[in-house]
């Protein structure tokens, strides 16, 4: 969904979901993500979340097959667009719309706001990081849902972010042959990996516009591309060779508390 037709998605995730599970169930809206930077792109998704009354598993799973109408994906036509549709379910990668409770908003209940697995979150998954830098970036902007407080991070977290992003980049290396797409990939990792560290790092969130304000030498270079590539995409070779180099050398500064604050 494009940032620039958010109002009007804000109306029609309204209209489908009064229809699919009643307007009486809608607690809340919240738009969270780069949109709210300035830093739309032609990449860039709107990311919401609708905050249900319900914590009825049941009328949740009707919200979000309603609202999975207006992603408009279309069915993945090759084996590599299989294995692509597969990463995106599991991280919420180019999702728009994500459904919850208002006692899973309340609780923090990353899997359940996500719709990601327990598993996968317990294993790779900087689900207190991410948590935190959405929370800390985040709007309601329909009725008045209450946001939890930021969670505790450590640098356990930060591990598995590092873990997490280099496996990413390096299957958009591996399968850059194979599809165009794979950049794309390759640039959330290196973005993912930044926006991560400085969460850690100074417990707020970073603008996307901002990421290479935070770095010094050939990261701060590559950071400019990544952000470059998310208004110009391309396949580009030297982003996705790099990314896993950049993945590891931003975390590393991290834990070194050596990223810049950006102003």
């Amino acid at each position: 969904m494009r940032p620039d037709t958010y109002s009007e998605t804000i109306k029609t995730v309204v209209e489908y979901l009064s229809k699919a599970v009643g307007a009486h169930e809608i607690s809340s809206i919240i738009i969270f993500g780069s949109f709210l930077d300035g830093a739309v792109s032609p990449v860039s998704d709107v990311d919401i979340l609708v905050v249900l009354r319900s914590n009825v598993k049941e009328v949740i799973r009707k919200a979000t097959s309603a609202l999975r109408c207006l992603e408009k994906r279309r069915p993945p036509s090759s084996f590599i667009e299989m294995v692509l549709e597969g990463v995106k379910s599991r991280t919420g990668m180019f999702k728009s719309f994500f459904v919850c409770s208002e006692e899973d908003l309340r609780s923090g209940d990353f899997p359940s706001i996500f719709s990601l697995s327990r598993t996968m979150c317990l294993l790779l998954a900087p689900s207190k990081l991410v948590l935190g830098s959405v929370i800390d970036g985040a709007k309601v902007v329909y009725g008045d849902a209450q946001l939890p407080p930021p969670p505790k991070v450590s640098s356990a977290q930060l591990l598995k972010s590092l873990a997490m992003n280099l496996l990413l980049s390096t299957v958009a290396l591996i399968i850059a042959p194979f599809t165009k797409e794979a950049a794309k990939y390759s640039m959330e990792a290196g973005k993912w990996s930044i926006m991560a560290s400085y969460y850690y790092t100074f417990r707020r969130r970073l603008s996307v516009v901002k990421i290479p304000q935070t770095l010094n030498g050939w990261t701060r270079k590559h950071a400019a591309k990544i952000v470059n590539l998310r208004r110009n995409y391309w396949n580009n070779p030297r982003v996705l060779v790099l990314t896993p180099f950049f993945t590891l050398a931003v975390h590393l500064l991290a834990l070194k508390k050596a990223i810049h604050p950006a102003f």
